[in-house]
């Protein structure tokens, strides 16, 4: 997988909806630019991206060498023909300039990672490990998965959901590690939702997720990116609504309860010892009169 063109970045980078495509005409030359929305700085691409390209008074662009040299005034610029080299330069925050006049990609770091100050979680403390949390805005939570996997199989999908609201929603998954039954079947219930006039929050999707039939919880929460993150890598399917500060994932197992924030930082022996103990306690006080 080396041949590198704006079709097999599309290929590679399909059913992740906060990936942009721009295409804007340069004289008699076209160009391309692609990027994740969520991890980029907007600002930087305008200032030092397209309005060079769009203002350059120099004649006819003929190579990438050129571009770098005489119009783009970003020391990170180079040049890159690998696809895999590609793909993550992009899932990193760069952001990827094709030609067509040339075959020859340009590569421009433009980072803007959203990071919220960091404030102690209320309902999931740890003492050790990352204490961020996510906010109400759909794009910086986005931004804080994105961070952490940083692979072209971690793929988003963003729906609007609401006849009136059209609230943002993102729905998130590992492509092959992820059932694809459990993808359909989350996505069916968020198009089932979609026909409502008003959905504020994830409390419409909660009640389509849970098993009317069990007492137990069928679905998960967490206020935590590195904990959504682990849940995605899992295999599961989280969903993050813009205007809540929590996820939602799916399925979520009865032996979960008996999990806590901090076993995702904890070596694997304490981790479970840890988790043996609170099943015991459970059990004692349920079973022992």
């Amino acid at each position: 997988m080396s041949d590198l063109n704006l079709e097999s970045i599309k290929n590679v980078l399909e059913k992740m909806d906060d990936v942009i495509y721009k295409e804007y005409k340069c004289g008699s030359q076209l160009f391309t630019l692609v990027y994740v929305e969520s991890i980029t700085d907007i600002d930087q691409i305008s200032e030092f991206v397209v309005k060079p390209l769009l203002s350059y008074g120099g004649g006819e662009i003929l190579n990438a060498n050129q571009v770098i040299r005489d119009v783009i005034p970003l020391s990170s610029a180079t040049k890159t023909n690998d696809l895999n080299e590609a793909v993550i330069q992009v899932l990193s925050g760069n952001i990827l300039i094709f030609f067509s006049a040339f075959s020859e990609v340009i590569s421009c770091e433009v980072k803007d990672y959203n990071i919220r100050n960091v404030e102690k979680s209320e309902t999931e403390t740890v003492i050790k490990g990352p204490r961020e949390g996510f906010v109400e805005n759909l794009q910086t939570n986005i931004s804080s998965i994105r961070r952490r996997i940083i692979s072209p199989d971690l793929k988003i999908e963003i729906f609007s959901i609401g006849q009136s609201t059209k609230t943002d929603v993102a729905m998130f998954y590992l492509k092959g590690t992820t059932p694809e039954e459990l993808i359909d079947y989350v996505k069916e219930r968020l198009l089932e939702i979609d026909k409502r006039n008003f959905v504020f929050y994830s409390n419409a999707l909660e009640e389509k997720l849970k098993t009317k039939w069990s007492p137990f919880d069928t679905i998960g929460y967490t206020e935590k990116p590195d904990i959504a993150a682990s849940k995605i890598s899992e295999g599961k399917v989280v969903v993050m609504f813009n205007g809540t500060p929590f996820a939602v994932s799916a399925p979520y197992f009865f032996v979960e309860n008996f999990m806590a924030p901090d076993d995702y930082t904890l070596n694997i022996f304490m981790g479970n010892i840890g988790r043996a103990l609170r099943f015991l306690a459970f059990a004692s006080s349920t079973l022992l009169p």
